[in-house]
């Protein structure tokens, strides 16, 4: 295994975590978003 394929494993690793992080900081903003959507339907927030 030469450094270059090392850094292009690396790479890859960092970018899939990079991204499965985004994506899950995205769903979440989203879900709080549709969350404070409903309250203000209802009224009040449910216990």
């Amino acid at each position: 295994m030469t450094a270059g394929t090392l850094h292009l494993v690396l790479a890859f690793l960092l970018g899939g975590l990079f991204t499965q992080a985004l994506a899950v900081a995205i769903m979440g903003a989203r879900n709080r978003l549709r969350r404070r959507e409903i309250e203000d339907r209802l009224g009040d927030p449910p216990p």
